[in-house]
């Protein structure tokens, strides 16, 4: 009898610890940040978080001013992995990869001047200023403007900045701007004229999230609710755009209802990406194993 109460004993106290133990807070994984500016075509993640879609997968965007600033918070590891395009996953020399496909821009980028075009073309000797951060796809926008017909004697005095800046900035002088949606459709509202878009073919230009392929390896669960997150998202614009709006706002640097839609107009969701431009990627260079 007493070894019987010994071990009826031994038995409560090992379910008492089993239950303290299962009461216990169990350790959550650090949330997935993810670094993403004001482009147009990032505002899913963006209503996404605001709506909440994000709590379940971990995941946090980090509002940021520029493509430039998202790539230096990644590349600082300050952030898991940014929204950005296939330029900024270059400069970081592959060490990230892309897990999701937000969009293809078609006609968001832009080279814009103070000058009609016509006045531009003609332009064959002196100086001229170009504005543009010199990291982003906005290099990718300049070494085709360089390339698209013969300049002669001019020369292009470059400077390297953030779009918040491109778009405060007083030009008093002619100039050349490299820009994006939201920025670009202030400058236009302000006179400039468009000279190129990524409407054309030859600027090739997607947007995606990218992370460390250690981390798509690990949470592979938690990269599927992004997608589902950002899936919805977009059904919810479509259905209305307007409470989509409202509730990106914060994270539009100021731009209007009617503005937010051009910009829309000017890319194309990637939601379900087809097997050649899966391809075309590929022969760029971009790794497109996650995107399958």
């Amino acid at each position: 009898m007493k070894k019987t109460g010994r071990w009826s004993i031994i038995a409560a106290i090992v379910v008492l610890i089993s239950c303290l133990y299962g009461c216990l807070p169990r350790e959550t994984p650090p949330a997935i940040k993810i670094a993403a500016n004001s482009w147009v075509g990032y505002m899913p993640l963006f209503y996404a978080q605001q709506q909440g879609y994000l709590d379940d997968a971990g995941i946090r965007i980090v509002a940021t001013t520029s493509l430039s600033s998202s790539l230096e918070l990644t590349r600082r590891s300050a952030v898991d992995g940014m929204a950005a395009t296939q330029r900024e996953y270059e400069v970081l020399q592959k060490r990230v990869v892309p897990v999701l496909l937000l969009d293809r821009s078609y006609g968001g980028d832009k080279i814009l001047s103070t000058l009609p075009k016509e006045r531009l073309y003609a332009r064959t000797e002196g100086t001229l200023d170009l504005y543009m951060e010199y990291e982003s796809i906005n290099h990718t926008l300049y070494r085709y403007f360089r390339g698209m017909r013969d300049w002669g004697a001019l020369k292009f005095r470059l400077h390297n900045v953030t779009q918040r800046q491109i778009v405060n900035k007083r030009y008093e002088d002619e100039a050349v701007v490299i820009s994006y949606e939201p920025y670009a459709s202030k400058l236009v509202e302000r006179g400039f004229h468009i000279v190129e878009t990524s409407k054309n073919d030859a600027l090739f230009i997607i947007d995606a999230v990218f992370l460390p392929a250690e981390l798509a390896e690990k949470f592979p669960d938690r990269l599927e609710l992004l997608r589902h997150a950002v899936a919805r998202s977009i059904e919810e614009l479509d259905r209305n755009p307007k409470k989509f709006y409202h509730t990106v706002e914060p994270f539009l640097e100021g731009i209007k209802y009617d503005a937010f839609l051009a910009g829309l107009e000017q890319l194309r969701w990637l939601q379900n990406p087809q097997e050649q431009l899966l391809e075309r990627l590929g022969a760029k260079g971009v790794k497109t194993q996650w995107l399958r």
